[in-house]
């Protein structure tokens, strides 16, 4: 057999499909499919793509030798996945002065071939344990759901872009959100998905038989849709009284940005666009995005905050993004990435310190090794970002209480919102200045806006630039800032859920029950399949 075929299973052949046998063609059109399946994310939403891609993806891998090809398969396709789904972070290159933008396309390429890992390692498990039908349809929706938990978790997460997030094109299919979460409505996600598949003989039955699993994949979209109606028509919009939040988004380049000679300039512009508004009645809520004061002793400084003071009417709040410079435990200076409130007296009313780092944008993994090899952080300095304790719920008297997040920590599912400190509201303030005019900030946002359907309380977003919205609880939008531009918009604060959804309540609880549910459907299976052998 000459070396570059794939080896099939004894009576399996390809019939005028022979080509795809020679691995090189046969990895660049699994490659193929997964680069067509990233084009159903934002800004894009080319929903029905994975119609196709998922159920090629499947049948192509089912019909390999064994687990170690199907890996291969896996490979190829995740690798096409997340080449094209994560092109954006080029753009953070071609914006950052101490990095050559040459850098930035090899650096996407090596992180998809690192997060193709798990398309990997979902299309070997899913060979390993089953045989192509119904119960490998299942087990590799199952398989994909627990690989985007792992890869959310593990070596400090990055859970970009999960299957649930096509759904943001359209708010009512995100309901499910609240009841399943990211990871359990991925899996129904799939199911659906892949449901085509179920029209060959080997997967459903041929003929009439062969459309059952199509008309139940329907039928789910339906009564799915009807639900998402209907909650959100349970929901109306509902605003806290006397309180306004105002959305101040400069459009600040991330070239100029950091630049020292434009620091007074870039605060003294968002100064200007809080105050070009008149002031309402009530409370008001001025909010600036992430890192929106770049000054990291800004907030050791009297005169700066007595601007601030003079910039806010009484009773009014400003909560903003900054750097913050403080001395460690080691007697060494430290930058922290953070959120702070000020009243109009120009007092500190609460801080939060960013938890979540961003690897080799806020710190260096491994630092006293890859800095040996001469490797340093995308964001320039000489020091590595401190990291906050974790989530919290900042209450701020007279005002709703808020969990503070900082950029992308608000794509964790599940991770947003403190233990036992339920807020009133979602605050994610972010500088997507860093992606451009690209796919990352539409993403960024869609990801966001899972999180207020997920936790049942509005999110409430400034972005450097990007897009600046108000979320109400069950993820519509109610006012926003589009990417690319600069302006200030006043919004009423949604009021969050009475009660908090049930995924904010068990968490990723049903995804363990899903597991243990598949995990006895695959035992059942190939008892069944090892009595039928032995007879």
């Amino acid at each position: 057999m000459p070396e570059n075929l794939v080896e099939l299973q004894p009576g399996r052949q390809w019939r005028g499909l022979a080509w795809l046998q020679r691995r090189p063609l046969r990895w660049a059109l699994l490659f193929s499919l997964g680069a067509i399946s990233s084009f159903a994310f934002a800004p894009t939403f080319y929903l029905p793509v994975l119609l196709i891609t998922m159920p090629v993806f499947v049948w192509m891998f089912m019909r390999t030798a064994g687990p170690g090809a199907a890996f291969w398969d896996g490979w190829a396709f995740g690798f096409g996945f997340f080449s094209l789904g994560l092109r954006w972070i080029v753009q953070s290159f071609a914006n950052q002065p101490s990095v050559p933008d040459a850098m930035g396309p090899p650096a996407v390429l090596l992180l998809a071939l690192a997060m193709g890992l798990y398309p990997a390692l979902v299309a070997a498990f899913t060979r390993r344990v089953s045989v192509p039908s119904l119960t490998a349809m299942m087990v590799f929706a199952l398989a994909w759901a627990v690989a985007e938990w792992l890869r959310g978790h593990l070596f400090t997460g990055f859970p970009w872009n999960p299957v649930a997030a096509i759904w943001a094109v359209w708010t009512p299919m995100m309901q499910p959100l609240s009841l399943v979460g990211t990871y359990g409505l991925g899996f129904f996600t799939l199911l659906i998905a892949i449901s085509p598949l179920a029209l060959h003989p080997a997967y459903g039955g041929g003929g009439a038989r062969g459309w059952i699993w199509p008309g139940f994949a329907v039928l789910g979209l339906v009564i799915w849709g009807s639900y998402g109606l209907m909650r959100m028509n349970q929901t109306p919009f509902e605003r806290v009284p006397d309180v306004t939040v105002r959305l101040v988004q400069a459009n600040i380049p991330q070239k100029l940005k950091w630049d020292r000679s434009l620091r007074r300039d870039h605060f003294s512009d968002h100064l200007y666009l809080s105050d070009s508004l008149p002031d309402p009645d009530g409370r008001l809520i001025v909010l600036w995005p992430e890192t929106a004061i770049t000054d990291p002793f800004f907030d050791q400084k009297p005169g700066g905050r007595a601007i601030i003071s003079r910039m806010l009417p009484p009773d009014g709040v400003l909560i903003t993004g900054l750097l913050r410079a403080e001395t460690g435990a080691d007697g060494r200076p430290k930058a922290m990435n953070s959120v702070m409130a000020f009243d109009s007296f120009g007092q500190t009313l609460g801080q939060y310190d960013k938890h979540h780092l961003v690897p080799f944008g806020e710190y260096l993994p491994a630092r006293s090794v890859l800095s040996a090899l001469g490797l340093e952080k995308l964001a320039g300095g000489l020091y590595d970002l401190g990291s906050g304790s974790g989530p919290f719920t900042l209450t701020l008297a007279g005002l709703p209480s808020f969990s503070p997040l900082v950029c992308y920590e608000a794509i964790f599912p599940g991770a947003v919102v403190a233990p036992m400190e339920r807020p009133e509201m979602l605050v994610n303030l972010t500088n997507d200045a860093w992606f451009g005019l690209s796919i990352g900030p539409y993403q960024h946002f869609a990801q966001s806006r899972m999180r207020a359907v997920e936790e049942g309380v509005p999110l409430i977003r400034s972005a450097g630039t990007g897009i600046s919205a108000v979320v109400d609880p069950v993820g519509r939008v109610v006012t926003q800032i589009a990417l690319g531009r600069r302006g200030v918009v006043d919004s009423g604060v949604p009021v969050a859920l009475p009660n908090p959804p049930l995924y904010a309540r068990i968490g990723d609880g049903l995804l363990v029950v899903f597991v243990g549910i598949g995990a006895a459907l695959i035992i059942r299976r190939r008892k069944t399949r090892n009595a039928g052998d032995a007879g």
